[in-house]
């Protein structure tokens, strides 16, 4: 006789779960990622050049800060499936472990940050670009410490289902950053007028309120209060830290891959003149907005996906993953069609520069497709990511984020002159395989793991 599996339970309940995961995580990226909006569009008011220097800069340091943002993922669905499995005490190690990971972490990437800044003059930029993106550079580069210890705490609540106290915590930082913006970038009420820069340390000390902010909920909250105290929070676990770096390493190299063919991209764009970083700089900026409602999915998926795991209820666990997927199409779907509708309305929220906005317009058209993949293939690697599955996906990242992605960008943009717009359409197609690919994956591994148990309990 085969061993039932658990009842599976309809899409529509599993929709359900995950949107009420989601939408927390989901507006507080949104959240966090309307600081870049107001950021590129404050600084867009002082010129084209300023916005051009602060897409530069942000595309390099876009790549250390994803890294950590990966590194720290893995800490989610490790803490879901010890709560899953009601492993109080190793859930409890996990947040420390956590946070020494992160601090490691932050630590190697700085040092790393601080070397490529005698790289940037020989990326190919304008040298007006490249002297004005330095010292703002190095001011956000500071806020990875305080931003990746924010991020042990994020992580760990949410592999606890408590997605929305993060939410409250960026929506909080996020309105401390437009304020110090408004007074550091353009001198308000005495203030210095500080330009790029001043955008620069408005992040840094929103990041640094930020951390303080989440340490304040996990103390004051009595769920969250049994997990923190100093002697917890200092004690080591080699077992507990290597198997967060086993996850977290894996995860931050594919986050690192995908941020790269898009860093590449802004790059290559930048060969092209100011206006093309310009351009480049607002449609990325937008398409962000959306991609944080997939990021939120994604997230939900691994959590929920990581539970599932740990309470060995595979077929539900696939189940909850395809639920997932459907409905983050169905956001970017409807973020795709804000973009085709009002592409040059969207633009010139940022700069007035009529050539700028016409480019935006063309690349908002492409990213209104292209980020139907990207949100696909980022719900696919939150449903992976709960399953523990991270070796294989970065091999299919690998395939297609650099060896695909970036030499097409160069070949569309150079080669057949494209610019702009043949990284766009480079990312287009090297997202879509990826979709394509980990949605593969995704099938044969969830149908795997059912027929496995199947196999074993049939008596």
């Amino acid at each position: 006789m085969i061993k039932k599996l658990n009842e599976a339970k309809s899409y529509s309940f599993h929709g359900r779960s995950n949107f009420s995961l989601a939408y927390p995580v989901a507006l507080g990226q949104i959240g966090h990622m309307m600081a870049s909006v107001a950021d590129s569009i404050m600084i867009g008011h002082l010129g084209s050049l300023e916005l051009a220097a602060c897409a530069f800069a942000n595309t390099i340091f876009a790549i250390f800060l994803f890294i950590g943002i990966g590194i720290s993922n893995g800490i989610t669905p490790a803490v879901g499936a010890s709560h899953g499995k009601g492993h109080f005490n190793t859930t409890k190690q996990l947040l420390a472990s956590g946070l020494q990971m992160n601090l490691i972490s932050a630590t190697i990437l700085i040092i790393i940050l601080l070397l490529v800044t005698f790289l940037l003059p020989l990326m190919g930029q304008t040298e007006a670009v490249s002297s004005l993106a330095t010292p703002y550079y190095l001011i956000i580069g500071s806020s990875l410490l305080p931003y990746l210890i924010f991020l042990a705490f994020k992580q760990f609540a949410e592999g606890l289902t408590f997605t929305k106290l993060a939410t409250i915590v960026i929506i909080a930082s996020n309105i401390i950053n437009i304020f110090l913006n408004w007074l550091l970038i353009y001198g308000n009420w005495g203030f210095p007028e500080l330009g790029l820069n001043g955008a620069g340390w408005a992040t840094l000390s929103s990041r640094i309120i930020m951390l303080l902010l989440i340490v304040c909920i996990f103390y004051y909250s009595k769920m969250l209060k049994q997990y923190i105290s100093l002697a917890s929070l200092i004690k080591y676990s080699r077992r507990s830290l290597k198997y967060l770096f086993s996850l977290g390493i894996p995860l931050g190299l594919q986050f690192f891959l995908e941020v790269l063919a898009f860093s590449a991209g802004a790059i290559i764009v930048g060969w092209h003149g100011e206006i093309q970083l310009a351009a480049h700089q607002i449609a990325i900026n937008l398409a962000a907005i959306t991609f944080m409602m997939a990021g939120g999915a994604g997230a939900a998926a691994s959590i929920t996906l990581s539970i599932l795991l740990g309470k060995k209820d595979y077929i539900n666990m696939r189940r909850s993953g395809r639920a997932n997927m459907l409905m983050t199409l169905v956001f970017m779907s409807l973020g795709a069609c804000v973009f085709i509708l009002f592409p040059e309305q969207l633009a010139s929220i940022y700069i007035k520069e009529v050539d700028v906005i016409n480019l935006s317009v063309k690349l908002l058209i492409i990213a209104a497709f292209f980020q139907l993949s990207d949100g696909f293939q980022v719900s696919v690697l939150g449903a992976l990511r709960g399953m523990h599955d991270v070796r294989v996906p970065t091999i299919i990242t690998v395939f297609c984020y650099i060896l695909l992605t970036i030499p097409l960008a160069y070949f569309l943009s150079v080669e057949l002159d494209y610019q702009a717009e043949g990284v766009w359409y480079a990312y287009l197609i090297g997202l879509s395989v990826a979709a394509v690919a980990l949605y593969f994956r995704f099938e044969f591994l969830s149908g795997k793991m059912i027929s496995q148990y199947l196999q074993k309990n049939n008596k």
